[in-house]
């Protein structure tokens, strides 16, 4: 089965009706996180949103938080009309839990070294998927071979663009491929044509 794919770090009404229209299966908004390049106000997120679905019912949306407060997280994610809260943060798994009743919740994990293993089964049975990164918006390719030991992968990201693609998609069968930093002009303005071209390639 062909991996969907999100875009993510989009920014602009443009970039999103591009990779609407290009067969991306999720947006993904870094909301209300200054510290990212890529950060974008609940507002502005929430009239993103509003915009795509008018075109667009089948595309979900994803946002990206990092050590929110529970009642904030539930509150962009209803502003917003959220799909899914993907933590990117520290957040413990039993936060991950509590959050879930509401939301389909995504946990990011940090894949640096074999420590992550560790990490990820923390967090298994608590969240809907698990996201597994290089870390966070550092744009590196995380370590393919490290993970080859682990059955399953529900999202792949860290660094993946068209130099990678097709090595990814060989050595591992993740669900979602995740998408952001290498398919850029420069942060949060996605390169049209790689934008295109990469989304065509997975689900060719």
């Amino acid at each position: 089965m062909k991996p969907k794919v999100k875009i993510c770090g989009v920014t602009n009404l443009a970039d999103a009706e591009v990779a609407s229209k290009a067969g991306a299966d999720y947006l993904g908004f870094i909301i209300n996180y200054p510290q990212s390049p890529r950060n974008i106000a609940s507002e502005k997120a929430s009239e993103i949103v509003a915009a795509i679905k008018e075109n667009n019912q089948e595309i979900k949306f994803v946002g990206v938080l990092v050590d929110q407060p529970k009642d904030e997280a539930k509150k962009i994610s209803q502003e917003c009309q959220l799909d899914i809260l993907q933590l990117h943060g520290q957040e413990a798994p039993e936060y991950c839990r509590e959050l879930r009743g509401d939301s389909e919740i995504w946990k990011a994990v940090i894949c640096a070294n074999e420590s992550c293993i560790e990490e990820i089964a923390k967090y298994q049975g608590m969240v809907d998927k698990i996201l597994l990164d290089s870390g966070r918006g550092s744009g590196q390719s995380i370590n393919l071979e490290l993970l080859k030991q682990l059955d399953d992968i529900d999202i792949l990201a860290g660094g993946i663009g068209l130099d990678n693609i097709e090595e990814v998609l060989e050595k591992l069968n993740p669900q979602v491929i995740d998408i952001n930093s290498q398919i850029e002009k420069e942060p949060g303005k996605k390169d049209i044509d790689k934008m295109v071209k990469i989304i065509r390639l997975i689900k060719s």
